[in-house]
């Protein structure tokens, strides 16, 4: 402080807190920042490796096989397991199956502009899809090979039948026949006989890693009851009917 009573400048500055950083240069700033962000961006990327492989250990949904989702539509598949399954099967079960077939098929079609009549396709896959010609016998109409371009093309994929509302009105339609009426005890036995044996061999074949039907609660009228109209037993042992 002078005579006057005024504070002498330099000293003022001197006196001030020596803690303060000079000011970094703008490019050094920007090197931090990218340093910064690169960090986060390692850190984040070991995230989502350890993540990836986490779900790798986990393996595939528990509704789909090793492979994944079924790349197969139910037609596909159903040609494939009656050809499997026809080699030193008697004529009536090659027949039998044949019929379950056609009628889950029929079932696994969508509703898609131009559908033949139900008589004609029903034909077209007991006659000739689901039945292995020998070579003597003659080539399929034409008529007939149009109908089975159509079901081709209007299938469901075989992984729908995971969907419980769906997988139970296919087994709805085991109920009926052709003319609407009701099937007979034993049709409907046999028929969801054939299903369940058919998506048991999906299973083998990795396209389902369960049973599709396993949480299904459906069953065929009891054998000795089956003609009071209304009761159904509530509970039917998986796979039997």
């Amino acid at each position: 402080m002078d005579l006057n009573g005024h504070h002498d400048d330099a000293t003022s500055d001197a006196e001030q807190p020596a803690d303060r950083s000079p000011a970094q240069p703008h490019g050094e700033g920007r090197q931090d920042r990218d340093s910064m962000v690169a960090g986060l961006a390692g850190e984040l990327g070991a995230e989502l490796v350890r993540a990836i492989r986490t779900g790798l250990a986990q393996g595939p949904s528990s509704a789909y096989g090793a492979r994944g989702p079924s790349q197969l539509s139910w037609y596909a598949f159903a040609t494939e397991y009656a050809r499997a399954h026809w080699p030193g099967r008697a004529a009536k079960t090659r027949d039998e199956v044949s019929d379950a077939l056609t009628a889950v098929t029929l079932a696994m079609c969508w509703d898609l502009p131009g559908r033949p009549k139900e008589q004609l396709l029903r034909r077209a896959l007991r006659h000739w899809a689901f039945v292995v010609l020998g070579p003597e016998q003659r080539e399929m109409p034409a008529e007939d090979r149009l109908l089975l371009q159509w079901v081709a093309k209007a299938s469901r994929p075989l992984v729908d039948l995971h969907d419980p509302v769906l997988a139970r009105d296919v087994l709805e339609s085991l109920r009926r026949k052709l003319d609407g009426g009701e099937a007979a005890v034993e049709t409907m036995r046999r028929k969801r006989k054939v299903l369940v044996h058919a998506l048991h061999y999906a299973v083998e074949r990795g396209e389902f890693s369960t049973h599709p039907l396993a949480k299904v609660r459906w069953g065929c009228p009891s054998r000795r009851w089956g003609w009071i109209r209304g009761w159904w037993p509530t509970r039917i042992r998986h796979g039997i009917c």
